[in-house]
C-alpha cells in the first residue's frame, strides 16, 4: 500500500474517532484529493486536514467540495422535511433508508454526501403520495410500477416499494427476503417509521454487493458500516445477521465485507478477519481506489457489466459488446444524474440528448473514450479474471 493510500485510510480513522491528523512529510496531496473527491468524502478531508496542507490549490479543492457537501444536505434536509410533512399530513407510512438514516450518525452529519433519498412506502400508495407531494410543489419526474422519482429545488426523492430491484444482477437469490421489510419496521423515538436496525444494517451490506456485482462501490459506502458500528455496535444482533446470512447464503460476503471495515477503518469485526487473503484485500483495495463512489470510473466495472450482459443474452459477443458499448454512449437519465457534474438534469429528463452531445463532446478523448475501449477490446481472460474476484468474496456470477 502506497503512501497516500495509508494517509487515506488514516484521516478516515482519525474522523471516525475524533483525533488529529498528523501527514507525512513526503504526501502527494492531488492524489490524495483526487481520491477524496472521488469517493465524495472531500468534505471530511478538509475538516482532517484544513490545518495541515500547504497547497493554496489543494485547500481551494477540498474547501470547495466541503462547501458543496453542506450545501447539498441543507437544501436536501429542507426539502425532506417538506416531504415528511406532506406524507404525515395524508398518514402515508413511509420508511427512509441509507442515507438519509446513516448520516445522523456521522461526527458532521451533513458531510454524509447524498445524491438522493430514498424511501420506502406501500406500492397502494402511490396515487396519494402523488397528489399530496404535487400539492407542495415536488415534480414526478420518473413513474414505474414500483418506483417513482420525485424532484423539489434540485433535491431527488427515490420513493419505492421494494429495497431490491428484480433485475439486480446475480442477487436474485436474496430479491424476495429484503423486498419483504414492512415486518421489520419499528416506531422511532420522534414517532415514525424506521427499519429496525439489524434488517437495516445487513441491507446496507448487500447494497454493497449489488453495486460490487454491477458498477462498482466506494469507500464511501464502506465507512457507512464502520460508523454505524463505532456508533453502536450494540444496536446490531450480530447473532441474528449472522444466521440470516448463512440461511440465504450470503455469510462469505458479509463477513468479508466487515473484514474490510476492519482493515481499513480499524472497527473490529463481529465475525473476525481470516476468510480475507491478502491477495483478496489487495486486489479489492485497489479496485475500489479506481471505482469512485459508484465505481463508474473503472473500466473494469465496464468489463464486468458487459460479462453480465452476455450471460443474460443468446446473442454473439460482438453485438453484446456493440450493445454494452450503446450504453455506454448513451447513460441513462438515473445513471447521469448520480454525478453533480449532471445536476442541471435533475428534475429535467428532457434534457438527456443534450447531455449525451455535451459528454461526448467533452468526453472524446478522456474516460468516456476509455470505458468504450475497454468494453470493445476485452478479452475472456479479462472476464474471468473479474469473474473469480466476486467469488472469492463470495459473490458467485452464476445464479
Amino acid at each position: 500500500m502506497t503512501t497516500e493510500q495509508t494517509f487515506f485510510f488514516q484521516v478516515l480513522r482519525d474522523h471516525l474517532q475524533g483525533q488529529v491528523t498528523a501527514a507525512p512529510e513526503q504526501l502527494d496531496w492531488d492524489q490524495v484529493c483526487t481520491w477524496a473527491e472521488a469517493h465524495k468524502l472531500g468534505g471530511i478531508f478538509f475538516t482532517q486536514c484544513a490545518a495541515i496542507v500547504k497547497d493554496a490549490a489543494i485547500f481551494r479543492r477540498l474547501n470547495t467540495a466541503f462547501g458543496a457537501a453542506i450545501g447539498n444536505s441543507e437544501n436536501l434536509m429542507r426539502s425532506f422535511s417538506l416531504l415528511r410533512s406532506a406524507l404525515s399530513a395524508q398518514n402515508i407510512p413511509f420508511l427512509p433508508v441509507k442515507g438519509a438514516v446513516i448520516a445522523s450518525r456521522y461526527p458532521v452529519p451533513e458531510l454524509r454526501t447524498m445524491g438522493d433519498i430514498d424511501i420506502l412506502v406501500h406500492a397502494e400508495d402511490r396515487d396519494r403520495i402523488r397528489s399530496s407531494l404535487e400539492a407542495k410543489g415536488f415534480q414526478n419526474v420518473k413513474w414505474a410500477d414500483d418506483e417513482w422519482h420525485y424532484s423539489l429545488n434540485q433535491s431527488l426523492f427515490e420513493i419505492q416499494g421494494h429495497l431490491m430491484k428484480r433485475d439486480e444482477p446475480g442477487l436474485g437469490h436474496i430479491y424476495n427476503y429484503f423486498n419483504d421489510f414492512w415486518p421489520h419496521a419499528c416506531q422511532t423515538p420522534e414517532g415514525g417509521l424506521r427499519l429496525e436496525p439489524s434488517f437495516h444494517f445487513f441491507y446496507l451490506i448487500a447494497h454493497i454487493a449489488k453495486h460490487l456485482r454491477w458498477s462498482g462501490v466506494g469507500f464511501r459506502q464502506f465507512y457507512d458500516l464502520a460508523i454505524l458500528m463505532q456508533d453502536g455496535r450494540e444496536r446490531y444482533d450480530w447473532d441474528w445477521i449472522r444466521a440470516e446470512a448463512e440461511r440465504i447464503g450470503f455469510f462469505r460476503f458479509t463477513v468479508c465485507c466487515l473484514a474490510l471495515v476492519e482493515r481499513w477503518f480499524g472497527v473490529p469485526s463481529p465475525y473476525g478477519t481470516e476468510a480475507l487473503s491478502e491477495e483478496l484485500y489487495s486486489s479489492i483495495t485497489e479496485k475500489i481506489f479506481q471505482d469512485g463512489v459508484f465505481g463508474f470510473s473503472n473500466d473494469d466495472n465496464q468489463v464486468y457489466e458487459l460479462e453480465q450482459a452476455r450471460r443474460r443474452s443468446s446473442q454473439p459477443l460482438a453485438l453484446v459488446k456493440l450493445r454494452s458499448a450503446a450504453r455506454l454512449a448513451f447513460p441513462s437519465y438515473k445513471t447521469l444524474t448520480v454525478s453533480e457534474k449532471y445536476a442541471y438534469l435533475r428534475g429535467k429528463p428532457w434534457l438527456l440528448p443534450y447531455a449525451w452531445v455535451r459528454r461526448a463532446v467533452r468526453g472524446r478523448h478522456s474516460a468516456n473514450a476509455q470505458e468504450l475501449g475497454a468494453v470493445l477490446s476485452a478479452s475472456g481472460s479479462e472476464l474471468r479474471r473479474r469473474a473469480d474476484q466476486l467469488r472469492d468474496l463470495g459473490l458467485e456470477v452464476s445464479e
